[in-house]
């Protein structure tokens, strides 16, 4: 097969993007090249693409780097450059299957291939309050567009696939669930040997001192995500305000013992975000770090004394899956998409109470995390090898 794939969606983070998705591609597709050597991968990029990934998709004889059409009119006439340049472009690439990563990303109209999106941001539909209206109308439309163009569609978890065929209306015999993989870094060993103890206590020591060069000292609670509305830090840092006061009070210092990290890259809305932090008093307690590469943030992760998880929507939940897999306790809020992935022993709050919020993270102090979802059991479920084969079967069963 000749297998088309919009890698456009790849993080670079001098670039606006999904953070998720970004992931959720890379990984993807470098697991496919590496695993189906048997089939032709025509990888087509823009100008944003990083040369590190360029060079390593090059390694690859079965995949080809195939630039779309750099021209001004992508600019100022984006509907047009779509419609003609790259219309004209995925018609020369004569593909077996198109797949489209992001479904944010709209296919022409005049395409007559066939054609795989997968689904995971559906934010628009189930928090529309969370963006502008303008935002909301142009991507409900683009969406929609996709998902009726689509021959098959993929999604990460169950509830979404209920979500994608009450929307859409779509045949659900053509939804096909492709669990995403977590990144093995962020993993930790969950035996009990005594040497796997002494790891441990290594990979957390130098989490600490990962943690200092962004400025942290002592204990932290991290959160992980893109510094948006739908993320709910507002009323994660008037919880952690409410945990901070609680835990002076009890210690009778003026001193906070823990530091709110946030890590993320900055968002719509993220100016007022980080107004209401300084409007509550918290500039000595809570760090925005920003975008974080991959090594830092499993050090940071392994090294953080519990992970909170508020957001009011989820898609994909990798930063949830990687505190699973990296054995940090973990609080999260009650969205199916973590339901899902955390299982019934974890820790749950009310995202919209914020003293629901501050509970779960005195609950964590003082209990700890009684998940029984140990990292090696979520690395069987959520692993890219796995992804990649059942992304493949998909292409395979869309051109018959």
């Amino acid at each position: 097969m000749r297998i088309g794939i919009d890698i456009r969606a790849i993080l670079s983070p001098h670039h606006d993007g999904n953070v998720g998705g970004g992931h959720y591609v890379l990984h993807l597709v470098k697991t496919l090249l590496a695993h189906d050597t048997k089939n032709e991968y025509l990888l087509l990029h823009d100008e944003k693409l990083r040369y590190k990934d360029r060079i390593f998709f090059e390694r690859y004889p079965h995949a080809s780097l195939m630039p779309y059409p750099s021209t001004h009119f992508k600019r100022i006439l984006p509907g047009l450059y779509n419609e003609f340049f790259v219309l004209r472009f995925l018609h020369k690439a004569n593909l077996d299957v198109l797949h489209i990563p992001l479904s944010s990303i709209r296919i022409p109209a005049g395409y007559r291939g066939k054609v795989v999106v997968s689904v995971y941001d559906l934010g628009v539909y189930v928090r529309p309050d969370q963006f502008s209206s303008v935002y909301v109308t142009r991507q409900k439309g683009i969406k929609l567009f996709n998902v009726k163009k689509s021959d098959a569609l993929i999604v990460p978890h169950s509830a979404l696939a209920e979500k994608v065929h009450d929307i859409f209306q779509y045949d659900k015999e053509k939804i096909h669930i492709v669990r995403p993989g977590v990144d093995a870094r962020f993993a930790t060993d969950d035996s009990a040997d005594e040497d796997d103890i002494k790891k441990k206590d290594s990979h957390k020591r130098r989490g600490k001192k990962v943690a200092r060069r962004y400025g942290i000292r002592g204990k932290y609670i991290i959160a992980v995500g893109t510094v948006e509305p739908v993320k709910n830090l507002q009323r994660l840092m008037h919880a952690f305000a409410l945990f901070r006061d609680r835990r002076r009070a009890r210690s009778d210092s003026d001193v906070s013992d823990y530091t709110l990290l946030i890590v993320g890259k900055s968002g719509s809305g993220s100016e007022g975000i980080q107004s209401f932090m300084r409007d509550l008093d918290l500039e000595d307690d809570v760090c925005f770090a920003g975008y974080v590469i991959g090594d830092d943030m499993s050090a940071l992760l392994t090294g953080a004394d519990m992970s909170i998880h508020p957001a009011l929507y989820e898609g994909l939940g990798l930063s949830a899956l990687e505190a699973l897999v990296a054995g940090t306790p973990a609080a999260f809020s009650k969205i199916s998409v973590h339901r899902e992935l955390a299982g019934e022993g974890s820790v749950y709050f009310d995202p919209y109470d914020t003293h629901d919020i501050a509970r779960a993270m005195n609950v964590l102090v003082e209990y700890g995390d009684s998940n029984a979802m140990q990292a090696r059991e979520m690395l069987k479920s959520y692993n890219w090898t796995r992804s990649a084969e059942k992304t493949l079967e998909v292409y395979k069963r869309v051109v018959g």
